[in-house]
């Protein structure tokens, strides 16, 4: 065989990779050539320090440092179950995991504490697509307690998307009042301004000893000049504990003072000077977006809007001449 001739084949056997590792965890569970043991709880779950360091930045430094020669390891985190810690160490040797409703809490916070964020991304993903209004305080109280911001912002957006049926559920009234502020004065609560206001005099009433001294913050944050003057006048003036409080009425006086210039007023309200901050899913908001985009589709030229404009003055001057 000539040299011109010669050829060369580059193989790969990628389902030897995968068998190795199979073959490798299977070792694992029959505690075959580990040279590491986890004692979690009362579970004792062997491995190789090879495998874990290799595909773990949080195992690497354990066992390149104060636990180098460390045969066995007690993980003292009481939130680490045996089940959570097995399932990720599995995940190390296969890169599979299963990840429901039954585990979802403890493998996030095990994920979280032994640096994995492939799975603790995994995990946020799953909250994610399945919050609903039977869970949502457990995604709250699992932010709260291991201060995961990602966490606590996807129950906010779940809680302000959701107003109304929260506000019917069975733990609307034990919500804090840092968390009932933290709603009422967002730009993205999905409700109506008397909804809002409703919805905080049901939870002021709800302990009213206790919580009475909130009224005058969580009212202030209502925003009273977007609801009309027969509401005004024939709800929130009619309200006793709002009444009785010297600090509220100002408010509210303070708002019968826009919206009397607003309706007095040619501008539209959404550009008066007042300063008015709408919510962004308020319905009057919807409407005036709706009329600016109309305008905006409008084929009629420059010309023809100043004609028009011409007109109305015309017709303006005529009736006041006719007065």
């Amino acid at each position: 065989m000539s040299d011109q001739n010669l050829t060369h084949i580059n193989f790969c056997a990628i389902n030897r990779f995968q068998s190795s590792y199979n073959a490798l965890n299977t070792m694992r569970r029959k505690n075959e050539f580990c040279d590491i043991q986890f004692l979690v709880g009362e579970i004792k779950i062997s491995a190789h320090k090879a495998i874990l360091s290799s595909h773990s930045s949080y195992f690497n430094d354990m066992f390149n440092g104060n636990f180098k020669d460390s045969k066995l390891l007690d993980i003292k985190n009481v939130e680490i179950t045996p089940s959570s810690f097995e399932l990720l160490i599995d995940f190390l040797y296969t890169s599979q995991i299963t990840i429901n409703y039954y585990n979802v809490q403890e493998l996030l916070i095990a994920s979280r504490f032994l640096m994995l964020n492939d799975v603790e991304k995994e995990c946020l993903k799953y909250l994610e697509q399945n919050i609903d209004i039977g869970n949502f305080m457990t995604v709250k109280r699992i932010a709260d307690r291991n201060e995961i911001k990602d966490l606590h912002e996807l129950f906010l957006s779940y809680v302000l998307k959701n107003y109304n049926n929260v506000v019917k559920s069975n733990t609307f009234l034990s919500f804090s009042f840092e968390l009932m502020m933290e709603l009422i004065q967002s730009d993205d609560l999905h409700a109506e301004e008397e909804e809002a206001y409703e919805s905080i005099m049901m939870w002021l009433k709800h302990d009213l000893k206790e919580r009475l001294k909130c009224l005058p913050e969580l009212f202030k944050s209502i925003r009273l000049s977007l609801m009309s003057i027969d509401y005004l006048d024939d709800i929130v003036q009619e309200e006793e504990l709002i009444r009785s409080d010297i600090t509220s009425m100002n408010y509210l006086c303070n708002a019968y003072k826009v919206v009397h210039r607003q309706e007095k007023s040619s501008v539209d309200v959404l550009s008066s000077t007042f300063n008015i901050t709408y919510r962004k899913s308020s319905k009057k908001l919807q409407s005036y977006l709706e009329k600016e985009k109309s305008v905006e589709n409008d084929d009629e030229d420059i010309e023809e809007q100043e004609s028009s404009v011409e007109i109305y003055a015309g017709e303006c001057e005529d009736t006041e001449d006719d007065g």
